[in-house]
């Protein structure tokens, strides 16, 4: 399992997020009348460098102009929804001011059934820096010691004494990235649960020592914020997220109950849209277990950048006025960037993504029922399954090669 790519910062500033990756493939020209980095946006987690271009085009103050821009978005977005590239919805905004909210795509593709501004996506690694401002806010109340050993909350875990609450939040504890099976991801698990797969785990290194993305480490948290606070998970983020920042289309997954409006989650391969294995999404809580819709990813982004949570979620979880993470898991991908300091917002939400990007065989559930494995492709092929049934349109837009491999994010 690879490590997570570090960045600039010091571990302390980067507290639970995960920011856009820099992509080192060579930057092709674009046809004309395409910006450049259109297709990176909706097909890589390129946020940094893409986000600018898409949000400019709806700066300019007049109905008119914003009108003419919302169109030149849908004439960028359309061909990639028509290559079978993108399944989501996208929104921009100015000055905290929503100027564009457009879905794109199926929510259910057997039905025939569109998203929606209001469908209601996986958004992955996103519920980790929700999962640090509830660490945040509960030790801003006194409730929790960053310094506070694992031990305190979870007696005989194993180096529980060395493990800490921040070593948790900025992925060193040494926990892996994930502490279950393909086949156990199946099942439903409380925080608890996934403590004890924790306990049954090696650590990679010795706590404290180095840096590795750790979903576990995440919802070995989770089950120390429920201790620590004596609520849920689910409690904690209703009153410590999703209230104070108006999500009203916000929710920690839960696999026994229906969720209005929820897209299908789908992988992409050159034959079309399949299904991926079916997940409960609970082995990820506290990592990767929220589901949400575009706008009120917007309003957690908001919220942060602007205080809402308070002055210490700020300090910690934006940099240079910007908060920026991605997450993604099993076809379900997420992006924001709210832009305090330049006045912007960006968020895609998406329930479409490529197998091949993140396994070297990667289990895929057809139409008909059968499992089967994808083989890592070349980056060739890498660039004819992005592009699905349509590779003139992605030739057209001079879709780039990927040249990264990453693990699953969420």
């Amino acid at each position: 399992m690879p490590e997570r790519t570090t960045d600039r910062r010091t571990p302390e500033h980067r507290l639970g997020t995960t920011h856009p990756r820099r992509a080192s493939a060579a930057k092709p020209s674009m046809a004309p009348g395409v910006p450049r980095h259109m297709p990176q946006l909706l097909e890589r987690a390129s946020l940094r460098r893409s986000t600018g271009v898409l949000v400019s085009l709806l700066l300019p103050v007049s109905v008119a102009a914003q009108t003419k821009s919302a169109a030149d978005i849908d004439a960028y977005v359309r061909p990639l929804v028509k290559a079978n590239q993108f399944s989501g919805v996208v929104l921009a905004s100015s000055n905290g001011t929503i100027l564009y909210e457009k879905p794109f795509g199926s929510a259910q593709a057997e039905w025939g059934v569109p998203n929606r501004p209001s469908t209601v996506f996986g958004i992955a690694s996103i519920t980790k820096p929700m999962t640090t401002t509830i660490a945040l806010r509960l030790i801003d109340e006194g409730k929790l010691g960053r310094q506070d050993p694992v031990s305190k909350w979870l007696p005989d875990f194993p180096k529980g004494d060395q493990i800490t609450v921040e070593m948790l939040m900025i992925h060193r504890s040494g926990l892996p990235h994930r502490g279950t099976t393909p086949v156990e991801e199946s099942l439903r698990y409380t925080a608890a649960d996934m403590v004890e797969k924790a306990r049954r785990v090696p650590l990679v290194f010795q706590p404290g020592e180095r840096e590795l993305y750790s979903s576990l480490g995440y919802s070995v948290l989770a089950r120390v914020l429920e201790l620590a606070a004596a609520r849920s998970f689910a409690q904690l983020l209703k009153e410590y997220v999703f209230d104070p920042a108006g999500m009203k289309d916000s929710t920690d997954f839960n696999g026994e109950a229906l969720l209005p409006r929820r897209a299908q989650e789908y992988f992409l391969e050159p034959s079309g849209w399949v299904h991926p294995p079916l997940k409960d999404y609970s082995f990820l809580v506290g990592a990767g277990s929220v589901f949400s819709t575009a706008r009120d990813v917007f309003r957690f982004g908001d919220a942060v950048v602007n205080g809402r949570y308070g002055e210490n979620v700020r300090r910690q979880l934006v940099e240079e006025g910007e908060f920026a993470d991605n997450g993604d898991s099993n076809g379900f991908r997420c992006y924001v960037d709210v832009n305090g300091a330049k006045h912007y917002g960006f968020v895609v939400v998406s329930n479409l993504h490529r197998c091949q990007r993140f396994a070297r065989a990667c289990p895929v559930q057809h139409p008909a029922g059968q499992t089967r494995l994808s083989p890592e492709p070349s980056h060739s092929h890498l660039q004819e399954t992005a592009c699905g049934a349509a590779p003139g349109v992605c030739r057209r837009l001079q879709i780039p090669e990927v040249h990264e491999q990453s693990h699953p994010r969420g």
